[in-house]
């Protein structure tokens, strides 16, 4: 199998060979992924047989060794990148129990930050590219620690986090159980069961108390792209939720909304996607915030995403393990445009432009499981 990308520009395609998993940077410039087919260790996996992991630039040049082994599938989106691109975060498959390797994307390096997060596939970076933040087995869950990434002790954020596996790259706690507010993590801690609720708190890396956002709080979490609001549920998991908004630096929490489950915010943070009547997949509506106006996107809904300039949303519909029909919709409402069968949600590289996946695509393509770009009409 190979990586296919396709320039919007009509361009030639960039291909890479042999590839596994793969994971978009948050700026839609650079690639993390690796050429490792085995499934690890407990299927009887060796060392050579986990692969490289590798990361390459979209508009040039060939791909660079980084580090051993290749990202584990359990870690939600199997690479995770520091906003400054320099770094990534993986559970490589190299030996058992999985340890936490972070590695210069330009090759220069790579070290292992834990030796084992069996369990606890949840990490990622600080919004200034300084702190790691990862988790290990607690007593229920997992407990989050913090760590600079230039070298020093690791430090204790939350005890049996809310480990929020629904799926990676959503925006909310989803990937990561835990929100970078500046300086700050918002978590939620305190479980006494995986899937029970807990204590949504915010607490300053450099140290100090952690301060209470609102209790008997469930997953998924979402904050607004500046940092300042929070969204979340109150109550029994979904449907049951009572959903909420809250500043974040003066915890005031709003209730703006009866039943359903937040998806993330609009760029500019006055709106926000809500999931409501699920069974199985769900009806993806946008809801406005200071008015309490809901507009109607879509039924029969698996995931979405905002672009880049809010004007646009994308989804998938009739999704199976992430893999569906996909279509673009104003976000004020209005008829979708469906654009690709069996294929699945990336990431946005600009307001214009699509980064997804293909799976089983018959001829003329020639691969399975591409990587594409979708332009929005």
């Amino acid at each position: 199998m190979s990586l296919h990308l396709t320039p919007s520009d009509g361009g030639p395609d960039i291909v890479y060979p042999a590839v596994g998993r793969y994971t978009l940077s948050p700026d839609g410039t650079l690639l993390a992924f690796n050429d490792g087919y085995c499934g690890g260790p407990s299927y009887g996996c060796g060392p050579a047989d986990a692969g490289i992991e590798r990361a390459a630039r979209i508009s040039a040049g060939g791909p660079v060794a980084v580090g051993p082994g290749s990202a584990a599938t359990f870690s939600g989106g199997a690479e995770v990148f520091s906003p400054d691109n320099s770094r990534i975060l993986y559970a490589a498959q190299s030996s058992s129990p999985y340890p936490l390797v972070i590695a210069k994307t330009d090759g220069s390096g790579s070290q292992q930050l834990a030796a084992n997060i069996n369990g606890c596939s949840i990490f990622g970076f600080s919004p200034d590219s300084q702190y790691a933040l990862y988790a290990v087995p607690g007593t229920v869950t997992c407990d989050l620690l913090s760590v600079p990434v230039g070298g020093g002790s690791s430090a204790t954020v939350g005890m049996n986090i809310n480990t929020n596996s629904l799926g990676g790259g959503c925006g909310g706690l989803c990937p990561g159980a835990w929100l970078f507010a500046g300086n700050s993590v918002i978590y939620i801690d305190g479980l006494t069961s995986f899937n029970g609720t807990g204590t949504l708190k915010v607490r300053a890396l450099g140290g100090g108390a952690a301060t209470t956002i609102a209790s008997n709080v469930n997953r998924p979490v979402y904050l607004s792209s500046d940092a300042g609001q929070v969204v979340f549920g109150v109550g029994a998991a979904y449907p049951s939720s009572s959903l909420y908004l809250s500043n974040v630096t003066n915890p005031v929490p709003r209730l703006v909304g009866n039943t359903g489950r937040f998806g993330e915010f609009s760029p500019d943070g006055t709106r926000v996607l809500l999931y409501t009547d699920c069974a199985g997949n769900c009806t993806l509506n946008v809801l406005t915030l200071s008015t309490g106006t809901i507009v109607v996107l879509a039924s029969d809904v698996g995931s979405a995403k905002w672009a880049p300039n809010g004007q646009t949303v994308a989804f998938v519909t009739n999704a199976q393990d992430g893999t569906g029909t996909l279509q673009f919709a104003p976000a004020t409402g209005g008829t979708s445009t469906v654009v690709a069968d069996r294929a699945q949600l990336l990431g946005w590289i600009n307001s214009n432009v699509l980064l997804g996946r293909r799976a089983g695509v018959p001829a003329p393509f020639s691969f399975q499981n591409g990587l594409y770009v979708f332009p929005v009409p």
